[in-house]
């Protein structure tokens, strides 16, 4: 397994087997689409510094904020042509509608979901899925 770096933006909670992966990888019926919009692009070398981040190469992914009274937090979610499973990868608190994904390669395409999870675990819905190149 990878050891995995953590800054201070980076991860709040990560793990290749997190709880909600099998929810991001398979597409959701329409009406289970999140309305909230995920934007992800390559940061730039300015993103990085000011997030702390000691990289190169990373990409920036927001989103906005839920609405769902029963929300509790997001889960985000990444494949790439190396690996073309959606993994769930990292998990942000209600308050938090962005992430910088340093665990990425120069060059290479990624495809982002972010999903909302109620505070008992359960999948509200999926955002649309993204792609960037870094």
């Amino acid at each position: 397994m990878r050891k995995l770096v953590l800054t201070p933006i980076a991860i709040l909670a990560a793990s290749l087997t997190m709880p909600g992966a099998a929810a991001l990888a398979a597409d959701p019926p329409p009406e289970r689409i999140a309305p909230q919009r995920l934007v992800c692009i390559s940061a730039t070398p300015e993103i990085i510094a000011r997030a702390g981040a000691k990289v190169d190469t990373a990409v920036l992914c927001r989103w906005t904020k839920s609405t769902s009274t029963a929300f509790g937090s997001y889960k985000l979610g990444r494949r790439s042509e190396t690996l073309p499973r959606t993994l769930a990868f990292a998990t942000t608190d209600a308050n938090r509608t962005w992430f910088l994904d340093t665990r990425v390669r120069k060059g290479a395409t990624y495809t982002y979901r972010v999903a909302t999870f109620a505070g008992d675990g359960s999948m509200l819905a999926v955002s649309q899925p993204v792609s960037v190149t870094a």
